[in-house]
């Protein structure tokens, strides 16, 4: 998701109000770690709000889980900097993420040329949430799950790291468009192969039925964070992938340089 918090849809069409809660801010510049983003011309640099506004550009981009995420993480003692690699599309189906498709051959390049560019930075982890889209006929969601798997294990081949923990986010939605929601529900939640770890959005704020508003979205990347700490730092998962070793520069963010 590339996070839509704050997307308003006002007389002339959608806007981002530009609220950026305290969690979602950059951190100090003299800050012993920092959260870096990968920009969409393949630079590393301070990661900001809206992460995605260089990915996503054919749409508004508001807030979305990253940045909370990420400044969760170093609140909770992630001794580490923090690098996010952006590659969200929203609305899109789990089809156009099929390995060889254009979504999925861009997510692995930036992912790879972004360890390339911090060589002593380690890959830490993915966080997937999508699958509202697959929600609108019974058949799309039925093979949800099946896909699903596929695409967690293509990315975690191509990217040589077959431990890669993920952190994938149960979709939810209360609009007419998409009745099989909670299809596409049991099935993420039934996925079972390692070092994955699902939190439910559902119960959070959708000010329009599909999308998040800043506020849940915080809150979710919360969790989301908490998820990741529990399951994957003390258990070690993160630490035995086939990547290179972490260094310690100033940086911040599960996907980056530190760790990326």
């Amino acid at each position: 998701m590339a996070g839509r918090g704050g997307v308003l849809n006002t007389k002339n069409g959608l806007s981002w109000d530009q609220v950026i809660p305290p969690s979602c801010q950059e951190l100090p510049e003299k800050a012993f770690w920092q959260i870096m983003r990968f920009s969409g011309e393949g630079k590393w640099e301070i990661a900001k709000e809206p992460l995605h506004q260089d990915i996503d550009t054919t749409k508004i981009c508001g807030i979305g889980p990253g940045m909370p995420f990420a400044n969760t993480l170093i609140e909770m003692g992630y001794a580490n900097s923090i690098g996010l690699v952006p590659c969200a599309v929203g609305g899109t189906r789990i089809d156009l993420w099929e390995s060889g498709g254009k979504l999925f051959t861009n997510m692995i390049h930036r992912t790879l040329t972004a360890l390339s560019e911090r060589p002593n930075s380690r890959l830490c982890g993915l966080v997937w949430f999508q699958g509202e889209s697959d929600a609108d006929i019974e058949e799309r969601a039925s093979t949800y799950p099946a896909k699903c798997t596929k695409l967690f294990t293509a990315i975690r081949k191509a990217l040589n790291a077959q431990s890669l923990p993920i952190v994938q986010v149960a979709v939810t939605s209360t609009r007419d468009e998409v009745p099989h929601i909670d299809l596409v529900r049991r099935g993420q939640f039934s996925i079972d192969i390692p070092n994955l770890v699902t939190v439910d959005a559902r119960g959070y704020h959708l000010p329009d039925g599909f999308h998040l508003s800043t506020y849940a979205q915080c809150k979710l990347a919360k969790e989301m964070a908490e998820a990741f700490l529990l399951n994957f730092r003390d258990g070690g998962a993160a630490q035995e992938m086939d990547a290179p070793p972490v260094d310690d520069m100033a940086k911040g963010e599960p996907t980056q340089e530190g760790d990326t």
